[in-house]
């Protein structure tokens, strides 16, 4: 096959073509045009080929995501918040893409619209099956390096996503240069945070953010017994993770995350109550290694979710999803 020949046996680069060509092949049916876009595609291999393989799996991953349609676009480019080589539970994936607000089916639900995009980045070879389930269905997937760092760097240049280090003392980049992102996530050196970390009254500072929809704040880059979040209103965000923190008393209002639809904590065992008031536009809630009276309050959201779902019509019904880890149930270290 002249593209195989040409990709110099480059499994991810040939698997990326070929899930382009499948692609095509599916939607065009005409010879002629299938041909033209064939010998289009070909073109674009013999450029890329001739480089080395990092360039190589660069660019055809960049001639893939040309190719993607819009309502894909956002959801591949997602990828880049999870760890390298990190197993992705498919359920977890969907309800955050549906969370993140990039799910907007034209039939059918949110569901099975999400369902199907996961499918379809598999199908494409941007995504790699990990497992799946007895009735053949997708329920782990895993982004490949190198994928993960093009998802990254693009949505950076379009203000999508930031990480955010601490090194030494010093952010990097700086906070006040992070106002048009609508993701950001917060890291620290381990060595320094006794001395050098944020405490969380500043966390007032990241809701005038506007833009700001994903924050993830990891490695105790936020240091602290207590968040006190009722006189702050995150706007927009949508998803707030949490891991390794020493948070103990955590308060909000009813306004203080209106849009927000997912929650991960991990390792904050010390954390006595997640509030109830975060429930509002809740799709998924996962939680591992903290306290079980955190639990208890976990559960008591699960269960009012359920009795508010009962009472919508069943179109508008996007089931709540707890995720219960291990490390669960313990009092505090």
């Amino acid at each position: 096959m002249k593209i195989a020949a040409q990709c110099h046996g480059v499994p991810l680069t040939v698997g990326v073509v070929g899930g382009i060509l499948v692609d095509l092949f599916v939607k065009t049916r005409a010879s002629r045009l299938l041909k033209t876009l064939w010998k289009d595609v070909s073109d674009n291999v013999s450029k890329f080929a001739q480089n080395n393989e990092e360039k190589s799996i660069s660019e055809a991953v960049e001639l893939s995501y040309k190719k993607l349609p819009a309502h894909l676009r956002e959801c591949f480019l997602y990828m880049a918040v999870f760890p390298e080589e990190h197993v992705i539970p498919a359920w977890m994936l969907t309800r955050l893409w549906i969370a993140e607000g990039y799910v907007r089916p034209k039939i059918g639900s949110l569901e099975e619209a999400a369902e199907q995009n996961l499918n379809d980045l598999v199908n494409r070879n941007l995504l790699m099956l990990d497992h799946t389930n007895l009735m053949g269905e997708i329920k782990t997937c895993r982004v490949h390096d190198m994928i993960r760092e093009f998802c990254k760097d693009r949505a950076v240049e379009q203000k999508l996503f930031q990480e955010i280090r601490k090194n030494k003392g010093v952010f990097e980049p700086p906070v006040s240069e992070v106002q048009k992102f609508h993701r950001l996530c917060f890291h620290s050196d381990v060595p320094t945070f006794f001395k050098t970390f944020l405490d969380w009254k500043h966390m007032s500072a990241l809701s005038e953010i506007q833009s700001l929809e994903v924050l993830k704040l990891k490695e105790n880059a936020f240091i602290g017994t207590s968040w006190n979040a009722a006189a702050s209103i995150f706007k927009n965000l949508q998803v707030l993770v949490i891991i390794d923190a020493d948070i103990v008393l955590w308060v909000v209002s009813t306004n203080s995350f209106p849009c927000l639809g997912c929650v991960v904590l991990k390792n904050c065992d010390k954390l006595e109550h997640i509030p109830v008031e975060l429930g509002q536009k809740l799709k998924f809630m996962e939680i591992e290694r903290i306290h079980r009276s955190a639990v208890e309050s976990a559960k008591r959201i699960e269960v009012v979710k359920r009795e508010e779902e009962e009472e919508r019509r069943p179109k508008e019904r996007v089931q709540f999803k707890l995720q219960i880890g291990p490390g669960c149930g313990r009092g505090p270290n």
